[in-house]
């Protein structure tokens, strides 16, 4: 990065687990939630992206300088929520059960969310995102205790999530139930309030 040249990197995608070959302007070595990122130019895709160092399996430093792209950077990584970036900005709009009052107020997210607490004790919870990814599984973190309000393919997603991890859970119920055992304590039952006594 300081001596501004081009960088080859061979890189296992995170999802599909593929390899590829990629030329990419180097900005900065970036830490999010103690995972180490490479935020650069990538050549091949035509846009900024971000490289978990992990998976970066090969790097050599090319003769070939960076040239003169810039990028705001702090603009690049604070724009949205997230490591995840992707190209349409929107804002989600969630909603926390008056419970989560205390909790939430003192929740730092995104240096642009906003915070507001309804007339019903309800907290709403607005950030900018451009990737449902981790957001999603931020939501999933508060279970119950929090709706999506908006945006609508936000919500379905979370939905479709919750509606599996049901199923999982209900299979898990009626093979219990079948062997007679409880959910909370094989061969028991464990009342509400007396976990551990």
């Amino acid at each position: 990065m300081l001596m501004e040249r081009l960088v080859s990197i061979v890189y296992r995608d995170g999802r599909s687990g593929a390899i590829t070959e990629r030329q990419v302007e180097p900005y900065r070595l970036h830490n999010y939630e103690g995972g180490w990122y490479l935020i650069g130019f990538c050549r091949l895709r035509g846009e900024a992206r971000n490289f978990q160092l992990g998976r970066i399996l090969e790097s050599t430093i090319l003769d070939e300088e960076m040239g003169n792209r810039r990028l705001d950077i702090d603009e690049y990584i604070n724009g949205a929520f997230g490591i995840f970036k992707g190209t349409e900005l929107t804002e989600a709009v969630l909603r926390f059960r008056p419970a989560m009052k205390n909790f939430v107020h003192k929740l730092s997210w995104h240096p642009k969310q906003k915070v507001v607490e309804e007339a019903d004790g309800s907290v709403s919870f607005t950030l900018p995102v451009t990737d449902f990814t981790e957001i999603r599984m931020k939501i999933l973190q508060y279970g119950h205790n929090v709706e999506v309000i908006s945006p609508p393919e936000l919500r379905r997603q979370v939905a479709e999530e919750a509606a599996a991890m049901a199923v999982i859970y209900e299979k898990e119920k009626n093979e219990k139930k079948i062997r007679g055992g409880s959910l909370y304590e094989p061969g028991g039952v464990v009342e509400w309030g007396h976990e551990g006594k």
